[in-house]
């Protein structure tokens, strides 16, 4: 199997769960977060994401389908959590 390589938007989303940033519900975020990594097709749809905007609906959609409800709005958060979390370990 090859490494999997992320695009820029699910490198964010990767890093904002992996580091429990807990802004969508807790069991949502866990359940989505798993899920996401224990299937390889759900990973590849949102890599292949091209921007943000579509990486959030993407997650949004996605997330529904596999029964984690959840709104753009919480994963923007989550996103803009790990960017302010990420710049704060540097400066």
């Amino acid at each position: 199997m090859s490494p999997l390589r992320l695009g820029e938007p699910a490198k964010q989303f990767v890093s904002s769960i992996n580091s429990v940033i807990l802004i969508i519900a807790p069991q949502n975020l866990e359940r989505f977060r798993q899920l996401v990594l224990a299937d390889r097709g759900l990973f590849e749809q949102l890599r292949q994401t091209a921007d943000v905007d579509g990486f959030v609906a993407q997650t949004v959609r996605i997330g529904a389908e596999q029964g984690c409800v959840f709104t753009e709005q919480e994963v923007r958060a989550a996103l803009q959590a790990c960017r302010r979390a990420w710049l704060e370990r540097w400066i």
